[in-house]
């Protein structure tokens, strides 16, 4: 076969859109020319895998890209261990624009058009949300990178992972859904949407019009973390803000509340420092005024000035004293309420949390008779047995077996 086809087809053209592209660092080019069916969407009816050498790739005119049409010459090429032909390309020039990057500069224009991506729509982000929506995929990196940037930067704000398809032809519409779900929960205050990174089709989901008027029309601030893009995906157009990587999207709705304690205790040592040198030099001032005064011999104006002086340092001293309750009584407030937000708070009042197997119960027909679980409390916990199942009534009215 081998030699058939290099001898038969030593010298050939295909048209195709370029998939999967990558750069080796040895020079080589490694692709895959696809043609697409019409009138499915962008669905693949033909593909084969094509190689450009570092020899052949300096006389390239272009950028070779995804979603780009190409005219490859070239040969076929036989790998007789595996079986597989690919096309080894000689010469590549543009041939218009690939079916599916045409398709995505429509869309682009007519959202454009329609003001979906105007300034004037973004929403600013809280500056300290107590609530953070995420929606991508429970299994991949991504969701993994987020909570961890959160968790380290405010370890009592609440994250509410709704899980998403992040590829494929469903995913589009559970994205859309999933935006819409986070948008209405009364606990989230902003949405990170996104997933990690991936080939130009695997992002395709993040280029879809459902996805782009989910996230637009949110009401709460959304974020679009397409993580390790080459293109700016519609998705980035259409939200409010739009991150490089999930990691620096959870690093840009959550600011470091370490830094911010940081930076308050550094504004009171400045405004103590500060109406302590004011105190100095206002007693420096009437120091010198004394001896002019001394000088002069009016004694009875250096007591008036000595009097006014002491008043402005108890005044300042008051005052000082007072911004720095402040900034204290700010720092409780806001540790109190991060605190009742915590599931140890909760504890707290009584209630537990029940694992079985290490996972939390929380519903109780997934519980059957002599299962053993391990219940948490505020202050430590135990292991019990269950005698009764009860799925639906109180305790005590449940099945035995």
């Amino acid at each position: 076969m081998k030699f058939v086809l290099e001898e038969d087809f030593h010298s050939v053209a295909v048209v195709g859109e370029i998939d999967s592209f990558k750069r080796h660092g040895s020079g080589h080019l490694y692709f895959e020319l696809k043609d697409e069916e019409e009138g499915t969407g962008g669905r693949t009816k033909a593909k084969i895998s094509a190689v450009m050498y570092r020899r052949h790739a300096p006389m390239l005119r272009f950028e070779p890209a995804d979603g780009l049409k190409v005219l490859a010459e070239g040969e076929i090429s036989v790998y007789p261990p595996q079986g597989k032909y690919q096309l080894v390309v000689r010469r590549m020039t543009p041939f218009g624009i690939g079916e599916q990057e045409l398709r995505l500069r429509r869309l682009k224009e007519k959202l454009l058009k329609e003001g979906l991506f105007d300034e004037e729509r973004k929403k600013p982000l809280p500056f300290l949300p107590k609530g953070v929506g995420v929606a991508t995929s429970e299994s991949g990196a991504a969701v993994r990178d987020i909570v961890s940037i959160l968790r380290a930067r405010n370890p009592k704000a609440n994250v509410y992972l709704r899980p998403t398809l992040v590829q494929g032809a469903s995913a589009p519409a559970d994205i859309a859904a999933a935006v819409r779900e986070l948008d209405a929960h009364p606990g989230v205050e902003v949405i990170i949407v996104g997933r990690g990174g991936g080939s130009y089709e695997d992002l395709m989901a993040f280029n879809e019009e459902a996805v782009a008027r989910a996230v637009a029309e949110a009401r709460k601030p959304v974020v679009s973390a397409v993580g390790h893009r080459i293109d700016t995906t519609i998705c980035d157009l259409a939200a409010d803000r739009a991150a490089a990587t999930p990691t620096h999207a959870a690093q840009m709705v959550m600011p470091d509340v370490r830094e911010l304690e940081a930076a308050l205790a550094s504004l009171s040592e400045r405004l103590a420092g500060a109406a302590a040198s004011r105190i100095a030099r206002a007693r420096s001032r009437l120091d010198a005024l004394g001896r002019a005064l001394r000088a002069a011999g009016p004694l009875q104006r250096l007591r008036t000035w000595q009097q006014r002086v002491d008043e402005l340092a108890v005044r300042l001293n008051l005052a000082a004293g007072r911004r720095l309750q402040a900034t204290r009584d700010m720092l409780d407030a806001r540790g109190e309420k991060l605190k009742a937000l915590s599931p140890l708070a909760v504890l707290e009042r009584g209630y537990a949390i029940v694992r079985k197997e290490g996972a939390v119960v929380r519903d109780a027909a997934s519980l059957e008779k002599g299962d053993e679980v391990e219940v948490s409390l505020a202050r430590g916990g135990f292991t019990a047995a269950v005698e009764s199942v009860n799925p639906a009534g109180r305790a005590g009215e449940g099945k035995n077996g």
